[in-house]
């Protein structure tokens, strides 16, 4: 009987960006009432609301619908990355909020502003040599891996829809109450990113 396809020893490798991709944050001051994490509740029935006092400003982050479920689903194909424009102490909080048991991301697989070259391109030096032409990237902002990109030809770059929740229903946020998002983005992308994992695992 035919079943799905082995899985094969190496993965593939997947870079994920965190800011309006994985998640949206924000400052609480751009909020005059305080954001409830009960009122963001997501189809797990799990918050999809933390708040964060950073160095800098206090912030809320809202996890993208389904980021959870993504992730666990794309684990056993690729080895899963972070890279990040935001800054080391900011990248640590959100891996703890969406790894808490840090089976997912090591320490080694996490890369955030101080490692970009030049203030903002993103690289792979993180990825083992033997597996960057079988790398994946998934990022809203395609042009910080320009340089990677021309340097590995065969690195697949995916554009995420922009995610700005908080900022694109804050009217509703202000009013208070529970507050639906529909954003199906990581769905729909486990079904791709599946279905290109298959592709390069078998070319034929």
């Amino acid at each position: 009987s035919s079943g799905p396809p082995a899985v094969p020893r190496r993965k593939l490798a997947l870079v994920l960006d965190i800011d309006c991709t994985l998640v949206h944050t924000v400052p609480q001051k751009n909020f005059f009432n305080v954001l409830r994490p009960e009122h963001f509740e997501g189809e797990d029935g799990q918050t999809e609301l933390v708040s964060w006092d950073g160095p800098k400003d206090a912030v809320y982050i809202k996890l993208r619908p389904g980021l959870r479920t993504f992730l666990q689903a794309l684990r056993h194909m690729f080895d899963l990355y972070l890279f990040s424009l935001g800054d080391a102490e900011y990248v640590s909080f959100i891996r703890s909020v969406i790894d808490p048991q840090q089976e997912l991301f090591r320490d080694e697989s996490v890369a955030s502003r101080e490692h970009c070259r030049n203030g903002f391109e993103k690289h792979l030096d993180m990825v083992p040599q033997a597996n960057r032409h079988r790398t994946i990237v998934l990022d809203d902002r395609l042009n910080v891996w320009e340089s990677a990109a021309q340097n590995n030809r065969s690195l697949y770059l995916l554009k995420a829809d922009r995610y700005n929740f908080l900022d694109s229903n804050k009217k509703e946020c202000l009013h208070g109450g529970a507050i639906k998002d529909y954003d199906w983005c990581l769905e729909a992308t486990t079904d791709h990113l599946e279905r290109l994992g298959r592709k390069m695992w078998d070319p034929e």
